[in-house]
């Protein structure tokens, strides 16, 4: 006699343990994929975070302005004007300056003599402020 329909599983086992199985890799699996989204997540934040932190120092050419501006005080404060001024990178938060300036002497406005001095600078940056000081 020919048997239709389902198939009997065999003696001592059931389907539900089998389904149980399946059902708990497919737990797992999802909790795998939950887990690399979020370090994906994690990881996204950690770059923008250092690209925002990055980004809240000075730009080269405000620092250049802002540390031009405090360096023409302070030279004018002894006689001197400032003529040329240049900043380079040398490392994350540190730049090398060139500053070329003028002492002019006047006797009744007439101009009696003037020297050229061209000193290095060493500037170094925290975030949001700076402070430089010539290079001896």
């Amino acid at each position: 006699m020919k048997q239709t329909g389902v198939p009997k599983p065999a003696s001592g086992v059931g389907i539900a343990p089998v389904m149980k199985k399946k059902a708990a890799m497919l737990q797992i699996a999802k909790e795998k994929e939950m887990n690399k989204n979020w370090f994906k997540f994690a990881l996204v934040l950690v770059v923008l975070s250092a690209l925002t932190l990055e980004a809240c120092g000075y730009s080269k050419e405000d620092l250049t302005r802002d540390v031009r501006a405090s360096v023409e005080e302070s030279f004018l404060k002894n006689g001197y004007t400032v003529t040329e001024f240049s900043l380079v990178k040398k490392s994350r938060n540190e730049y090398i300056g060139v500053v070329k300036a003028v002492e002019t002497l006047y006797i009744n406005t007439i101009l009696k003599d003037s020297t050229t001095v061209t000193v290095s600078l060493i500037v170094t940056v925290d975030g949001d402020s700076f402070a430089w000081k010539v290079d001896k």
